[in-house]
């Protein structure tokens, strides 16, 4: 059984582990800013911030290597992205609308928070929009 101890340790091992495989990428969401006095409707700004994650471009052009995450196609030219929940630059994982990274926009397909013990990171896909 994981004790506090154990998941401190892991999420510390992890950092070190991912430290030097990180790419830029800039997150692009909407925050609510306010609720419209008459309707209730929430009122929301886009917003961006840049951050850094681990990101694997998904390569394989064969239907047979495409794989099923959470019920999902995961196909050629998707982007999986794993980023550590310290580095969300201030958005909740179901914030985040879209990802760019090396200049081409990816819409979120899905976002679910992972991790050993406790959540310490969230991983999402991406497909290519622009």
């Amino acid at each position: 059984m994981l004790n506090k101890y154990d998941i401190d340790l892991i999420k510390e091992t992890r950092r070190e582990i991912t430290e030097h495989r990180e790419s830029d990428i800039t997150f692009i969401g909407e925050k609510r800013t306010g609720e419209h006095p008459i309707t209730g409707e929430p009122i929301t700004s886009e917003i961006s911030e840049k951050t850094v994650a681990v990101v694997y471009e998904i390569t394989s052009a064969f239907k047979f290597d495409r794989e099923l995450s959470e019920g999902m196609d995961v196909q050629n030219g998707d982007l999986w992205i794993d980023v550590d929940l310290r580095d969300m630059a201030g958005f909740s994982p179901d914030e985040v609308k879209s990802v760019k990274y090396e200049g081409v926009t990816y819409t979120v397909m899905s976002s679910d928070s992972v991790g050993l013990g406790e959540d310490n990171r969230v991983q999402i896909i991406g497909r290519r929009t622009s």
